[in-house]
């Protein structure tokens, strides 16, 4: 019993318990309350032993417990001696190796993305890569790249006024609206797949309205541009949506459109 005391005391030792009162107030009590998420291993300790140790306390309970799977590899626990055991910093330097603007966020991506919030996921480098080709080679990156090199070559970058939140408040508001429907109830891939089902929507309407090609018909430059500043802007408003899952992928999209720039080089190169 005495491990448990020490370990669990570090949920609010490490956000100021007892020793910086107003950034433990920051933490556990501004937020709304405590959430914290163990393994469906420890279920008894979290929501027994920890709660009745606050309690004794004189602080407030924890307001969610949310009590995930575990991660296999190749349906099986990971272990050492079957030699399935993949490292995160491992996942890291092969995405950032073969030029990858964040090896980090293609890690954290499948982490959010592919395994489930509240079962068993599996985690083998095969689905990784198929989740960096989809998501990342096929998806927001090639998305961004298209977008960026149209507004490049026809000086199609929309203001800073078409860019302001207000310009784009009932498309942008949607999207937020359902993030923190599924982000409420502990929804993480649901509300990934929600941002990369707009993607998607994008590269289908440039499929469908092929502004570069608009720019060759008489009299249609005007139709086409806007339609390229309309892009940019809904391709801003994902990028500030995904900041919160792939920080690193959001800030570079946000530096370049703010910049009025296109991409130098693949964010995220295809992999063979």
């Amino acid at each position: 019993m005495y491990v448990w005391f020490d370990a669990l005391v570090n949920y609010i030792s490490a956000i100021g318990w007892p020793h910086d009162p107003e950034q433990f107030k920051k933490w556990a009590v501004d937020t709304g309350g405590m959430v914290q998420y163990c393994g469906k291993d420890n279920l008894r300790q979290q929501s027994a032993t920890w709660q009745a140790m606050l309690l004794s306390a004189g602080l407030p309970l924890s307001k969610h417990i949310i009590v995930d799977g575990f991660i296999n590899s190749g349906g099986q626990k990971m272990s050492k001696s079957i030699g399935n055991v993949i490292s995160p910093y491992d996942v890291v330097k092969v995405y950032t190796d073969v030029g990858a603007h964040s090896g980090a966020d293609v890690l954290r991506y499948f982490l959010l993305a592919e395994i489930p919030t509240f079962e068993d996921g599996d985690m083998t480098m095969e689905r990784v890569k198929e989740s960096y080709s989809v998501a990342f080679a096929n998806g927001i990156g090639n998305l961004t790249s298209r977008i960026l090199t149209m507004a490049d070559k026809y000086n199609a970058w929309p203001t800073d006024d078409e860019l302001n939140p207000h310009a784009r408040l009932d498309w942008a508001t949607q999207i937020d609206v359902s993030l923190r429907t599924f982000l409420d109830q502990f929804e993480i891939g649901k509300a990934l797949a929600r941002i990369m089902h707009e993607c998607g929507e994008l590269d289908r309407h440039i499929q469908e309205t092929e502004p570069f090609k608009l720019f060759k018909v008489e009299g249609s430059e005007e139709l086409a541009r806007n339609i390229i500043k309309e892009l940019v802007v809904k391709l801003r408003v994902i990028a500030e949506a995904l900041e919160i899952f792939i920080p690193e992928t959001s800030a570079e999209i946000i530096k370049h459109i703010d910049a009025n720039k296109k991409l130098e080089k693949a964010l995220f190169p295809r992999v063979e």
